[in-house]
């Protein structure tokens, strides 16, 4: 079986003939200063030229942003497994009848009455003054 070689045929995506044959002499003609340092200006030149090469491919350019794109999906569908955190308020507007009394003086004035007439027993004027229950509004008042 024999499989036939066309150098020239043109590439079914992009529509240009390749030359393979060129291709292989040009790395062939590459090996033997493989192994020089990066130093030399045909080494420089090829580098140059190779990275000149793969930043004007657009096939290349489009699989990278191919990739990309996948990469970018990939991370939406892990973050939907994080923990996620929402926060919602709501704020509703009523006139009257929200409050709370806190008997706070109902609470202290007993015991500051027992204080004040140990202090009168002994000869001291009283000290300690009478607080009044104080009242908490939840109303917000208008502006």
């Amino acid at each position: 079986m024999t499989i036939p070689c066309h150098p020239a045929t043109p590439h079914p995506v992009t529509g240009r003939s390749s030359n393979r044959w060129m291709t292989v002499l040009l790395l062939c003609s590459l090996l033997p200063t493989a192994g020089l340092a990066a130093t030399t200006p045909l080494a420089r030149v090829t580098d140059g030229l190779v990275a000149e090469a793969l930043g004007a491919n657009q096939g290349l350019l489009a699989e990278r942003a191919v990739v990309a794109r996948r990469v970018a999906e990939l991370d939406r569908a892990r973050a939907r497994y994080r923990p996620s955190l929402d926060f919602q308020a709501r704020y509703t507007r009523a006139d009257g009848g929200r409050t709370i009394e806190f008997p706070l003086g109902d609470l202290l004035n007993p015991v500051y009455a027992a204080l004040d007439a140990q202090l009168v027993a002994q000869g001291r004027p009283p000290q300690f003054p009478r607080v009044a229950n104080q009242q908490f509004n939840f109303v917000r008042e208008r502006d």
